[in-house]
C-alpha cells in the first residue's frame, strides 16, 4: 500500500528519511514545475528552480505543521521561490505570469478552418496579455483557481489570506479581464 503524504512527511521529520522525501518529490514534481513555469516562464531554469523549491521544502519540513495539505504548503514555497527570483532579476518590468503556451488546451479537430484557429489563438493571446497586467495577488488567485484547479481554501493557505479575500481577488480579476476584453474579443470575427 502506498503511503500518504502525511506518513511520508512524518518519516522525513523523524528520521530525515530521504527515500520518503524522494517519494514526495515524485508525487508533486509536476505540480511544482507547472507553477514555476507559469509564474516565471523560464524553461531553461525550470529544473534548477524546481529543485530549489524541493531543497527549501526538505530543509523546512520540520516546520510543516499540517494546517494545510502538503501540496498546498509546497505550492506556497514554490510561489515564494518564484517571487524571490523575480526580485533578483535585473529587469523586473516583466510581469509575474506568462502562461500562454503551456496552459492552452489543444484545439479540437473540428476547427480545421485555419482562420478560426488563428482567431481563437489570437483571443487566447489577448486574454493572457491582460492577465499579465493584473496585480500580482489577482494573478495568483486566478492562476491557482482557474488554471491549477485549487480550491479557495488551498489558495487561502498559499496566499496567506482569508478565503473571502481569495474570492474577492478572483472576482476582481475576472471582472477586470471581462471589462478589458469585452470590446476586443467581440471585434475578432469567429464565423
Amino acid at each position: 500500500m502506498e503511503k500518504t503524504d502525511k506518513q511520508l512527511v512524518e518519516a522525513c521529520k523523524r528520521n530525515n528519511d530521504l527515500k520518503a522525501f524522494e517519494s514526495l518529490i515524485k508525487r508533486h514534481q509536476n505540480k511544482v514545475r507547472s507553477i514555476v513555469f507559469k509564474f516565471l516562464n523560464t524553461p531553461d531554469d525550470l529544473d534548477d528552480i524546481s529543485q530549489e523549491v524541493f531543497i527549501k521544502a526538505f530543509k523546512a519540513i520540520k516546520t510543516y505543521r499540517g494546517d494545510s495539505s502538503f501540496s498546498t504548503w509546497l505550492c506556497r514555497i514554490a510561489i515564494n521561490t518564484c517571487k524571490d527570483r523575480l526580485r533578483h532579476r535585473k529587469n523586473y518590468s516583466q510581469k509575474v505570469v506568462n502562461i500562454e503556451d503551456n496552459t492552452l488546451k489543444e484545439i479540437p479537430d473540428q476547427f480545421s478552418n485555419v482562420e478560426k484557429y488563428v482567431s481563437i489563438n489570437e483571443e487566447k493571446r489577448l486574454v493572457f496579455k491582460e492577465i499579465k497586467k493584473l496585480p500580482e495577488a489577482q494573478q495568483i488567485a486566478l492562476i491557482l483557481h482557474d488554471i491549477e484547479d485549487m480550491t479557495y481554501e488551498e489558495i487561502s493557505h498559499v496566499a496567506e489570506c482569508p478565503v473571502g479575500t481569495v474570492k474577492s481577488r478572483l472576482f476582481n480579476a475576472r471582472k477586470t479581464l471581462k471589462d478589458k476584453l469585452k470590446s476586443v474579443i467581440t471585434s475578432i470575427n469567429i464565423s
